[in-house]
């Protein structure tokens, strides 16, 4: 590693993930970690967003801390999905387990301190509980996440919408089947 650059740091340490990022099958540039069936691994943005609803939420930790998560979620590549929503083991990993163990405090690294819930007793990290934090620490002084953008689907136009930061505040307590109702 001459030049000391975390794109070299991670050509050098994770070499096979690193190459799958360069060379995918993807329609698009491969720039998003997510997990889904069949397991972690690179997508396109256009491919990740294709969704009701996106926020995008930034860590406000140093950029060690950043680029350590981003390490660790590059280690991750090729798990298997988690279909058991066990967050116990990370030998497979579900979206928002792969969010919350990649950006944990491990080894004297900051990190984001993640809700535990408990659904049908085992421990889980939604991505509503993601938002719940979002929603909880927004009048701290040092929130661990800040919003970058967030759309929201409104089904009775056919598209997504940009929507405040109040809007994703309060979407975490909507019923599961909202799009239902708002139609």
């Amino acid at each position: 590693m001459e030049s000391g650059s975390f794109e070299e740091f991670l050509q050098y340490k994770v070499v096979n993930a690193y190459r799958q990022n360069q060379h995918g099958e993807s329609d698009g540039p491969l720039s998003v970690i997510e997990s889904y069936d069949p397991g972690v691994s690179f997508t396109s943005l256009d491919y990740a967003i294709n969704v009701d609803s996106l926020a995008v939420l930034r860590p406000t930790l140093s950029n060690v801390s950043k680029a350590q998560a981003i390490y660790r979620a590059f280690s991750y590549i090729g798990r298997p999905y988690d279909f058991n929503f066990d967050f116990i083991t990370d030998n497979a990993l579900v979206c928002s387990e792969l969010v919350a163990k990649s950006y944990a405090s491990i080894n004297g690294v900051e990190g984001i301190q993640f809700k535990i819930s408990q659904v049908l007793g085992a421990p889980v990290i939604s991505p509503n509980s993601i938002v719940q934090l979002y929603d909880e620490e927004y009048d701290d002084p040092e929130p661990q996440l800040k919003l970058v953008w967030f759309l929201d689907g409104d089904y009775s136009k056919g598209k997504a919408i940009e929507k405040s930061d109040l809007d994703l505040r309060h979407s975490w307590k909507r019923p599961k089947w909202h799009i239902m109702t708002t139609q």
